[in-house]
């Protein structure tokens, strides 16, 4: 600990902020949310990557361009400390109960599609699956249209 005021009270700020992180079930086990975006640019493979992960997870609400710009947004709940999560793919293969997913492509023309989708446990075992939360449809400036 530092010796002068300010590092005293920083110290007991962090003291305190570290109790009153703790969970009410100290038995419980510890987990991190990270939420991370991306925008991939027009043409960027990585990018079509995703428009393709959507058109196999979605067939009927598929992509209807891909020569635009795709926003992922992905937030996941992880076991562990901070130290223990590297970096997400840009595309889902598992997920934690609770992690969601987003993708918002904007074609040339202003024609956008947004997909969420969230991670579905089953109820016992081990496995899950992403599964499409909501669509939204939105052509030029018309208003947006959900099916």
């Amino acid at each position: 600990m530092v010796d002068h005021g300010t590092g005293r009270l920083l110290a007991l700020c962090l003291s305190v902020a570290g109790v009153l992180a703790m969970p009410a079930d100290v038995g419980a086990a510890a987990h991190t949310t990270v939420v991370t975006s991306h925008t991939y640019v027009s043409g960027d493979p990585e990018g079509t990557r995703v428009l393709e992960w959507i058109a196999a997870h979605s067939p009927d609400r598929r992509p209807l361009a891909r020569n635009g710009a795709v926003v992922v947004e992905r937030k996941q709940h992880v076991p562990g400390s901070p130290a223990s999560i590297s970096a997400p793919d840009s595309v889902p293969t598992k997920g934690n109960p609770g992690d969601a997913y987003s993708v918002k492509s904007t074609s040339a023309d202003g024609t956008t599609q947004t997909w969420d989708y969230r991670w579905a446990a089953p109820p016992a075992g081990e496995g899950g699956e992403w599964g499409l939360t909501g669509y939204a449809f939105r052509k030029g400036s018309a208003p947006v249209e959900t099916p």
